[in-house]
């Protein structure tokens, strides 16, 4: 299973007839090619660089009334998919009411550029190579880069019903399968109309459909796709019905055009425009606008009945990875939504999915704390809190705790107990502080109780008495600001007074990419990790700026102390200058961003984004038709920029 980016077993779904059919369905990403396994090498190809071709799979497995899988994994669906990077991979599972299984996936693309099937092929050598255009998009096939106008690869995979001409794969698209075969349901719209390869397609057009979620009694379906540039959309869908609904991208990006592929001029995006059959052009059933409401969608639920208020029950959750908030939306008897703005409901959760639960919660997976985490309506429970003025220390180590941060949201008085041995029993002490001096070199639970007429809390904190944590650090080698494609390499390093040498065993390390919108909004991704080996060598990624990496290095000692060390590498950075001529403020697209000209644009030394404009616009009074770049390019080109370069597009005024 592929463990490099947004990648790994990302959909997960329990048989609806559980536990007479003792069934667990996954969806995971792979190396489809047999070259890389796991990871993805560096320097070459790189997985922000050129990629690393990974394939999606959908395996069943038979678990015991004990909770153990008993037997073979059966493999339902295998290689359907063509993904080169590392997000936009495949994304969830879940069944419909007549016991049909629905799997969404993305495109499998560039994140940070208009990706028309012009990526890899930039260095390496077999094995680690990744060529041009290699899921074999048309035109030309594998190894040959196409044209902006005619590259039907990239994100224009999940267009790839409006493509006739090459075999229909399921990337950027939800699918309907027989959850026992994987086989296409016989009364999917598209099964008898054509070739047999998209039969399984009930809609397509998305870019990252990460999260899904069915109304119950119903087989709407509603999808949280994850936005480029601008926005972030729901999208509704009857998964059951005769029509193969298209959401649009890469054309469009919430309710409006998306610039930076409009520009290409691809036939694809005609075709939608003029109506997109065999499949029918939709708008979001809700879309927000990147800013103070998001930017990350990234989990879907309904609210069942019994647990929660009623102007709560029967709506729609959402959750925005970013913002790390949670909000309602109402939905109306006809699946339309209440014009009513969505509701915050929930923060500070880094959601990336929400799940209503069999219990009549829904809970959330918390990526940044590790945790699930239940959402309650109006807490009325009290909750335990715990303060130590110190861990570790040599013998006899004297220990000051504090409960008072403990709360009770009825108005109850707590009543306060603490565990100080770790023996389980909270008859050591009462009250909110409590001291306990320990004189033997052993680990201790230290715990606190408190107590209403609702079921108590507990709050915990791990001591290490005749201890002293060990010290980590890092050794990084590469440039001191990196650009597109150096190569990186750190070790960890560990020291303990008592241990000496951390071993290579208990060390481990992780590389983050930190994401920004400016210089104050960013967001983490993930990228590697490991444990027991020290270090990692890796190239540095293409992205979008400002943006930088965090290498993170932790040690652990005999007695289970950890410490940690990060160091912050930031890129270089280039300005690309945009400007027009004869008149200025025409629209010019970087990547995913238009501006209008002129305009000094942000980027990571090294990195290849296309830049494009309209054919015809008319920014003024005047209207304007393209006439060419000074660098001579065509109107729609990659550039890579390794300075400060300033390009000027020329009109004719007409």
């Amino acid at each position: 299973m592929r463990n490099v980016g947004d990648q790994g077993l990302l959909g997960l779904a329990v048989d609806p007839d559980w536990p007479s059919r003792p069934f667990l369905y996954t969806l995971a990403s792979f190396d489809s090619t047999g070259q890389w396994g796991d990871g993805c090498p560096s320097p070459w190809p790189g997985y922000g660089v050129d990629g690393c071709v990974s394939g999606g799979r959908i395996d069943r497995l038979t678990i015991d009334p004990q909770g153990r899988m008993v037997g073979t994994p059966m493999t339902l669906v295998d290689d359907r998919w063509c993904m080169q990077f590392s997000s936009h991979h495949v994304g969830d599972l879940t069944f419909l009411s007549d016991g049909t299984l629905l799997a969404s996936a993305g495109e499998g693309a560039a994140w940070w550029d208009a990706d028309y099937g012009q990526k890899g092929g930039t260095g390496g050598a077999p094995p680690n190579a990744t060529p041009a255009n290699p899921c074999g998009d048309p035109p030309g096939g594998a190894g040959q880069r196409p044209g902006p106008s005619t590259g039907e690869g990239g994100a224009f995979r999940s267009q790839d019903l409006l493509t006739p001409g090459d075999p229909t794969g399921w990337n950027g698209a939800l699918v309907r399968l027989d959850p026992d075969t994987g086989a296409t349901p016989p009364d999917n719209p598209l099964v008898g109309r054509g070739v047999a390869d998209d039969d399984a397609l009930v809609a397509h057009g998305v870019r990252n459909p990460f999260r899904l979620a069915v109304r119950p009694g119903t087989d709407e379906v509603f999808v949280a796709e994850v936005g480029w540039t601008a926005f972030e959309e729901i999208d509704r869908t009857d998964a059951t019905d005769d029509v193969v609904d298209n959401f649009g991208w890469p054309c469009r990006e919430g309710p409006a055009d998306q610039p930076a592929f409009q520009n290409l001029r691809s036939p694809v995006c005609a075709a939608l425009a003029g109506g997109g059959a065999p499949s029918r052009p939709v708008d979001p059933w809700f879309s927000y606008f990147h800013g103070n409401t998001g930017r990350s969608i990234s989990g879907l639920a309904f609210v069942p009945d019994g647990r929660y208020a009623g102007d709560l029950e029967g709506s729609l959750l959402f959750a925005d990875f970013v913002q790390g908030s949670i909000w309602s939306a109402h939905v109306l008897d006809d699946g339309a939504r209440h014009d009513h703005p969505p509701t915050p409901v929930a923060a500070d959760i880094t959601a990336v999915d929400l799940e209503a639960a069999p219990d009549g919660y829904v809970y959330a997976v918390d990526i940044a704390r590790g945790a699930l985490v239940r959402l309650v309506d109006r807490p009325s429970g009290p909750v335990a809190r715990i303060s130590t003025d110190r861990l570790d220390g040599p013998l006899p180590l004297t220990v000051r705790f504090d409960a008072s941060a403990s709360s009770s949201p009825s108005g109850e008085p707590l009543t306060i107990d603490w565990d100080l041995d770790g023996d389980g029993e909270f008859d050591d002490a009462t009250g909110p502080q409590a001291m306990r001096t320990y004189t033997q070199a052993v680990n201790v639970d230290a715990s606190v109780r408190v107590r209403t007429s609702s079921d108590p809390s507990v709050a915990s904190v791990r001591l290490f008495p005749g201890n002293t944590p060990p010290v980590a650090d890092l050794q990084v080698t590469g440039p001191e600001r990196w650009s597109v494609g150096d190569q990186i390499g750190f070790t960890v390093l560990g020291s303990d007074r008592e241990d000496g040498t951390v071993p290579v065993a208990r060390r481990s390390w992780a590389v983050d990419l930190h994401h920004c919108a400016d210089d104050t909004d960013c967001h983490v991704h993930p990228d590697f990790s490991g444990t027991g080996s020290a270090g990692f060598s890796f190239t540095t990624p293409e992205h979008e700026a400002p943006s930088f990496l965090v290498l993170r290095g932790s040690v652990r000692d005999s007695r289970g102390q950890q410490a940690t060390v990060e160091r912050r590498l930031d890129p270089a950075t280039v300005r690309l200058y945009v400007d027009s001529f004869p008149v200025t403020a025409a629209s010019v697209t970087v990547g995913g961003v238009t501006h209008r000209t002129p305009k000094g644009v942000e980027l990571i030394r090294g990195s290849t984004v296309v830049v494009s404009t309209p054919y015809r616009q008319q920014p003024g009074l005047v209207p304007l038709t393209f006439e060419s770049w000074s660098n001579g390019r065509p109107r729609a080109h990659e550039f890579t920029v390794t300075e400060n370069t300033t390009l000027v597009a020329s009109f004719s005024l007409r």
